[in-house]
This record gives structure tokens, C-alpha cells and sequence, in this order.
């Protein structure tokens, strides 16, 4: 078999596994188990299995991850505005799809991504933390994301609703 085709039937083969007894233990937190972190933590860990397979830098692969996550709600909010409305029920979709995975994850999944590959804690909303004098902190920066999560969510309906009656 090819080493490139083994690689991709690994790197598949670890995202598909259930967690084992023995990652539960490597990843034990205070109170027994976080299945949760553990998931993040797996995909983390898939995420630099794909930099060892191409290659990438972590850094870059993380550099650019931070790049699509800034840009992608003005992308996905533009698909709204701009694009027929079979690319609407799809942007949609992935706006509902993301907001899921913040909520079950008590924040973001790039963010933590980001913030691993690229070693540092560095975080969109902390510009607005700067501005209103707060601490730049999970719990902070949680409530921000929340606040400009509604607004965007709200302006994002109300074009949805312009689109789909007018």
C-alpha cells in the first residue's frame, strides 16, 4: 500500500476511533472525566497529524485557520446577501452548525486550535475587552462573543427574512 494512502487511512482511522479507556486516563482533568476537552484535544491532535502529513508548520497551519475564522462571518453573511437562495439555506446551515459546536464546547473550537498551534492567546474580541478596560480572559471573552454573536445572528435573520419575502 502507498505510505500517502497509509497515512490518509490513519489519519481517518484515528478520527473515527471512539475515545479509549487509555485517552480518557492520559487526559484525566480534576473532576473525573471532561469528555468534552478530550474531544478538543483529539481534534487538536488530528489537526497536527495533518501538519506532520503535509508538511505544514504548525504555526502556518494555525496562521491560517485564524485567517478563515476572522473572515468567514462576513463570508457567510455575504452569501446571504449576495448569493440565490440554495447558497443561503447552506450558509445558514453552517452558521447554525457553528453556533452548535460553541455552545457544546463552551467556546470556540478555531479559536482553541489557533491558539495552540500558534502559542499564543490572542482572540478577536480582545480589541473590544481593550476598549471597555476588561480583562482578557475565557469568561470575558465568552460574554463578548455572546453579545456580537446576537447582533450578528439578529442582523443575519433580518436579512434572511428581506431576502426570502421580498
Amino acid at each position: 500500500m502507498n505510505s500517502n494512502l497509509l497515512n490518509i487511512f490513519n489519519i481517518y482511522k484515528t478520527i473515527n476511533n471512539n475515545i479509549t479507556k487509555d485517552e480518557i486516563e492520559k487526559y484525566k482533568l480534576q473532576n473525573d472525566y471532561d469528555i468534552k476537552k478530550i474531544k478538543r484535544i483529539k481534534i487538536l491532535e488530528i489537526t497536527k497529524l495533518f501538519c506532520k502529513f503535509t508538511n505544514i508548520t504548525e504555526n502556518t497551519l494555525g496562521q491560517v485557520i485564524r485567517a478563515f475564522h476572522t473572515t468567514s462571518p462576513f463570508a457567510l453573511m455575504s452569501i446571504v446577501i449576495f448569493f440565490d437562495l440554495k447558497y443561503t439555506i447552506i450558509s445558514t446551515s453552517i452558521v447554525i452548525f457553528l453556533l452548535l459546536l460553541f455552545n457544546y464546547y463552551n467556546g470556540c473550537i478555531l479559536s482553541y486550535v489557533e491558539h495552540k498551534l500558534c502559542n499564543d492567546n490572542y482572540n478577536i474580541c480582545d480589541i473590544v475587552l481593550e476598549i471597555n478596560h476588561l480583562e482578557k480572559n475565557h469568561n470575558n471573552r465568552i460574554h463578548i462573543t455572546y453579545f456580537i454573536g446576537t447582533f450578528y445572528g439578529i442582523l443575519y435573520m433580518l436579512i434572511l427574512i428581506y431576502r426570502i419575502c421580498f
